[in-house]
C-alpha cells in the first residue's frame, strides 16, 4: 500500500479534535487511553522528564474527565476516532496489513495510523498510560535513540514488569492512597537471536492468580524450561514491547506488542514499569465490568477482579519473597531487566 493510501485510511480512522498549543522540542509520543485519570498526571510528568516534547492522545470515549484533561494540557494534541477499541477490525479497515485475524482489536490499527499520520518517519515513543520506561541518571529517550541509529537498530525491546503494592485493599481502595510499589526482583525476559525476546519468569501476574487460585501452577518442566532456555511466551502471555521505534509510514503493528520493524537493537533492553495493579485500578475495575466493550468479553479484567477480591478476602499480601521495592534503573539492571545502557 502506498503512503499516500495509508495517510488516506488514518484520516478515516482518526481524527484531531484538538492540536496541542505548544509543544516542546523533543521525541513524539504515540499513546492510546481510557478512563485513566489516576495515572495521567505521572504518566506525562514522567515523560516530559525523559524528552517527550509532543503527545499524540487517543481519547477512547473516557468518562471520568480525561478528555478534559488532556484538553488542557499544551503539550497534549487529543485525538479521537469514530470507533471503540472493542470494534472489529475488517480488511477494509487494515488494507496494508495482509490477512486479518479474527478478533483483532482496534488498537493495533489505531497505534499504526497514529505513528504513520503523526510522526511519518522517524523516532517516537509508544506506551500505555501504565507503562513507565526508567533509564539511567541523566539519560532521556533522544540518548537511546542515538545509541540505537548507532547501531543500526530501528526498535528497542522493553521487558514489561509487573509493579504492585502490599495489599490488594491498595489497589481496589481503602489502603493506602499512594502506597509504596514492589515488583518481582527476578530476571523476566533476554535478548536473543529470535524475532521476540525469550521469557524467562512466570510473571507476577502469574504468580498472584495460582496465589489466588485463578490459575494453575506451571508444571515442573515449563518452570524449568523458562528459567534455562526461555519460551516466546509467558503463562500470561507476550510481556514485552517496542516502546521505542523508528518508524516509517509502511511499518505496522502485528500485535499490541510486536511490530513489523526488523532490526530491534540486540544489545539494549529496557525495563518498562507496568502499573498493573496501582491504587486507581479498583474504580477502573467497576467501570470496564460495568460498561464492557474490551477484548474477549472483558476476560482479562474479569479475571483481574477476581484475584484481587480472592486475595483481598483471604488478606494475603500482593509481596512474596522476590519482592524488591521499585528503585529506579538501577534496580532492574541489578536484576537483569535492564542492560546495554
Amino acid at each position: 500500500m502506498t503512503r499516500d493510501a495509508i495517510l488516506r485510511a488514518a484520516e478515516a480512522e482518526v481524527s484531531v479534535a484538538r492540536n496541542a498549543p505548544l509543544p516542546r522540542p523533543g521525541l513524539p509520543m504515540v499513546t492510546l487511553v481510557r478512563n485513566e485519570m489516576a495515572l495521567l498526571p505521572p504518566f506525562l510528568a514522567h515523560y516530559r522528564d525523559l524528552g517527550i516534547g509532543h503527545f499524540f492522545i487517543l481519547d477512547d470515549a473516557s468518562d471520568d474527565g480525561t478528555a478534559a484533561y488532556l484538553g488542557a494540557q499544551d503539550d497534549v494534541s487529543l485525538i479521537v476516532s469514530p470507533h471503540r477499541y472493542g470494534d472489529p477490525v475488517t480488511q477494509a479497515d487494515y488494507p496494508y496489513a495482509g490477512p486479518v485475524r479474527p478478533g483483532m482489536r482496534r488498537n493495533n490499527l489505531w497505534k499504526s495510523l497514529l505513528l504513520a499520520r503523526f510522526v511519518g518517519e522517524g523516532w517516537a515513543a509508544q506506551c500505555d498510560a501504565d507503562e513507565f520506561i526508567h533509564l539511567p541518571p541523566g539519560t532521556d529517550l533522544a540518548d537511546v535513540a542515538d545509541r540505537l541509529d548507532a547501531q543500526g537498530a530501528n526498535a528497542v525491546w522493553a521487558a514489561m514488569i509487573d509493579l504492585y503494592p502490599r495489599q490488594a485493599r491498595d489497589v481496589l481502595g481503602g489502603g493506602a492512597a499512594d502506597p509504596a510499589y514492589f515488583f518481582d526482583g527476578t530476571r523476566h525476559v533476554t535478548l536473543s537471536g529470535r524475532r521476540v525476546p525469550r521469557h524467562r519468569y512466570e510473571s507476577a501476574r502469574h504468580r498472584l492468580a495460582v496465589t489466588a487460585g485463578v490459575a494453575r501452577p506451571l508444571p515442573f518442566h515449563r518452570r524449568m524450561q523458562l528459567r534455562l532456555v526461555g519460551r516466546s511466551q509467558g503463562p500470561s502471555g507476550t510481556l514485552v514491547k517496542q516502546p521505542l521505534v523508528r518508524w516509517h509510514p509502511q511499518a505496522r503493528h502485528l500485535t499490541a506488542h510486536v511490530t513489523t520493524l526488523d532490526r530491534p537493537s540486540r544489545s539494549v533492553l529496557l525495563p518498562l514499569a507496568h502499573y498493573y495493579y496501582h491504587h486507581g485500578t479498583g474504580a477502573k475495575l467497576d467501570g470496564i465490568l460495568a460498561s464492557g466493550g474490551y477484548n474477549k468479553g472483558n476476560a482479562a479484567y474479569r479475571r483481574l477482579a477476581a484475584v484481587l477480591t480472592a486475595l483481598d478476602g483471604r488478606g494475603i499480601p500482593l509481596t512474596c519473597p522476590l519482592s524488591r521495592p521499585l528503585d529506579g534503573y538501577a534496580g532492574f539492571a541489578a536484576t537483569g531487566n535492564a542492560a546495554g545502557l
